[in-house]
């Protein structure tokens, strides 16, 4: 039999690799499988002939070198499902060949022996049994002498010159994209240990390292503020890990995913800011200051091309300054490698987030003059990804506004001593650091439709405010600050998390931690951000809270009970939330105070006919093969992934029996249906429709 892994063949193209790699980019290489016997020893004399049988499923393996004890390894898995199609691995039986003479149409191979030749034109003569019959032929790196990559090869038709053992092959030279119609993709990486070869499965992430330094300093004027920002000390730490799998059948996505989790990632800045002059409205600034591209993977043959950047912006937001001064401050921003995204780019709303929300360590904030208006000031470290394989292309990025400083300032002026000091001139400082992160995704061919575009954290750090204390000592004498000037703000600031994710309207925005707050109509709330208030749905109204200008009482509606369409009337019947209108041109009778949502979204239910004996009363059916379904729009049905047949429910044409086909748990086959009408035992996860179709086994 064929073993997975040779353990020369895999080092040997993991170190080819190592030699190949250059700063930005890792170029997987084939890894060759190798004949071995029961006691993991070369064959000898005789080979085994089934390596010449065509297949309809055949799996390549390429691999890479990460570092010393890790390497990525690429899986990929083609299918040949129709009758007329095969697939075969040169690789599998190169060894019984003495020669190989492949050219852009056609290919002539040369046996050993007579035993290998007679059992090749034996299994390949189906490629002349009919006109349509082909199989994809796939020649290992060098294996046709030219080639430096895998190329496959679409085989129609073969001769055979039996006295001299040689099989000529009409073949067109063909590349990947057009042959994969039906493959799944992964790409992960393996642990190497000097006593155990890889395993079969891709265990663990692909790191993606984005440690980088990125001090700058950009100036700008604009409406009469002359302003400059700047960051001696601006960086990132850690690594992005990252898991990706592709599907296609018969060329059409059927699987996207990516799975995201960090590892030691922090981001420290310290920014400073200084402005002058008079500004009567609000400005913003933002500037990309650098993009850093990081080790790329790659299969050559447009196999796979996972590209990655980090692209680093900086900006401000700034209204009604007046006065001219520098603002300092900063902090250092971890995220815990207990985070993970699973991104499912094909369906959404099975995206998972978590664990996201940030720590916070505040380096101090001070302001050296006069002056008023309110400011925030920002660093935004971004990973930018695009991931292009045989066809499908994606593009993520994930954006970490970390760290953002946001200050009101007030300028005061006190005969008496500003700030309880004797200097007459200060400043009052209400501020918070914080943290933002967001996470997008398109495709690549349609980067301004995306596919998601949320955000999956935040976390705004209050901070007492303080007065700051300056210029000429009242009644006379010199300026210079005062024994009694207060302390920076920032110091020993606790932060308050306001994971967008994990929101509740008994925790809203994750707030736990910050302080109440009381709205005009008597709501309660907490005094958060007003942008962790709006990630987590809720509303702000200032006037209620100290601190920044963006400081405000944040309060949440009531969430409505329920999570999906499905509802039941109080005479017991099932039914799905619609518009009274929808279900009133169905056929059905609508009936209030089951359902979440506006006024005119009610329990809709459908009475039986008791002429039919699969249209049950609680929205059952059952269709002319004996499968149960549910009694749904065709609309609902097809975007939910199942099938419609007609005549199996009352209401208006449309609606009818909607099944989602079947299922399997474990070895155990079963039927995509609802929970209630399953006799035996229910599996969640495994059948598209609602949360209640569930693969039922018995």
């Amino acid at each position: 039999m064929y073993a997975l892994w040779s353990s020369h063949s895999f080092l040997a193209a993991l170190l080819l690799c190592f030699f190949l790699q250059d700063a930005v980019a890792i170029v997987l290489q084939p890894i060759r499988p190798v004949l071995r016997n029961g006691d993991d020893q070369m064959l000898g004399k005789r080979e085994d002939v089934s390596a010449l049988d065509l297949r309809s499923v055949e799996t390549f393996f390429w691999g890479g070198l990460e570092g010393p004890s890790d390497a990525i390894v690429a899986n990929l898995t083609v299918y040949m499902p129709s009758d007329v199609e095969n697939i075969l691995s040169m690789e599998k039986f190169y060894g019984m060949l003495t020669s190989v003479d492949c050219a852009d149409h056609n290919m002539t191979l040369a046996f050993k022996d007579d035993a290998t030749f007679a059992y090749a034109q034996k299994v390949w003569d189906w490629v002349n049994g009919a006109d349509d019959h082909t199989f994809i032929m796939v020649a290992g790196i060098g294996d046709c002498g030219w080639n430096t990559e895998r190329r496959p090869f679409s085989v129609s038709k073969i001769t055979y010159d039996e006295d001299r053992n040689i099989a000529r092959l009409t073949a067109e030279l063909s590349d990947w994209k057009s042959i994969a119609h039906t493959y799944d993709l992964h790409v992960g990486h393996v642990p190497l240990t000097d006593s155990q070869l890889p395993a079969r499965d891709v265990s663990k992430d692909v790191s993606l390292d984005v440690s980088t330094v990125f001090p700058f300093g950009v100036k700008v004027t604009q409406d009469g503020l002359s302003s400059a920002l700047e960051c001696s000390k601006c960086g990132t730490t850690g690594q992005i890990n990252i898991e990706l799998k592709l599907s296609t059948k018969a060329f059409i996505p059927t699987g996207a995913s990516m799975r995201m989790s960090p590892n030691g990632v922090s981001a420290k800045a310290e920014l400073k800011l200084t402005a002058s002059g008079e500004l009567t409205k609000s400005i913003s600034f933002k500037k990309t200051v650098a993009s850093i591209p990081l080790n790329s993977i790659k299969i050559p043959g447009d196999i796979l091309n996972i590209g990655p950047f980090l692209d680093v912006a900086v900006g401000f937001e700034v209204s009604a300054v007046t006065g001219s001064a520098s603002i300092t401050g900063g902090a250092i921003v971890t995220i815990p490698d207990s985070a993970i995204v699973e991104l499912d780019l094909l369906n959404p709303s099975k995206n998972k987030f978590s664990g996201w929300g940030p720590s916070v360590d505040t380096i101090p904030i001070t302001v050296d003059a006069k002056i008023s208006g309110a400011v925030q000031i920002f660093a935004q470290p971004a990973l930018k990804l695009v991931a292009e394989a045989i066809g499908q292309g994606y593009e993520i990025g994930l954006k970490l506004k970390m760290p953002y400083i946001d200050a009101k300032l007030e300028g005061i002026r006190s005969p008496t001593g500003a700030c309880k000091s004797k200097h007459e001139f200060g400043v009052k400082i209400g501020s918070n650091i914080g943290a933002e992160l967001k996470l997008e995704a398109s495709h690549v061919k349609d980067e301004n439709d995306p596919i998601v575009n949320v955000t999956i954290a935040t976390v705004a750090v209050p901070l007492a405010e303080k007065c700051f204390a300056f210029g000429p000592l009242v009644g006379g004498g010199g300026s210079g600050p005062s024994p009694e000037d207060p302390p920076a703000v920032g110091g020993g600031a606790a932060p308050s998390p306001t994971v967008g994710a994990g929101a509740t309207p008994s925790d809203p925005a994750g707030s736990s931690g910050a302080a109440s707050c009381r709205i005009d109509s008597g709501l309660s709330g907490k005094c958060i951000s007003t942008s962790a208030c709006s990630a987590g749905g809720g509303n702000s109204e200032p006037g209620h809270c100290a601190g920044a200008a963006n400081i405000q009482c944040c309060t949440y509606p009531p969430k409505a009970s329920g999570s999906d369409d499905s509802c039941k009337i109080d005479s017991g019947l099932s039914g799905k939330c619609m518009s009274t209108n929808a279900c009133s041109e169905g056929g059905g009778k609508s009936e209030p105070g089951h359902c979440p949502g506006a006024a005119d979204i009610q329990c809709c239910t459908y009475p039986p006919k008791a002429e039919s004996k699969a249209k049950s009363s609680d929205g059952s059916c059952t269709i002319t093969s004996g499968q149960l379904g549910e009694c749904v729009s065709t609309s609902a049905c097809s975007s939910a992934g199942g099938k419609s047949e007609p005549g199996h429910c009352p209401g208006g044409t449309n609606i009818q029996c909607c099944t989602y086909g079947s299922c399997a748990v474990g070895k155990t086959k079963g039927l995509c249906q609802s929970t209630s009408s399953c006799s035996g035992k229910s599996t969640p996860d495994l059948c598209p429709g609602a949360a209640d179709i569930q693969c039922c086994t018995t």
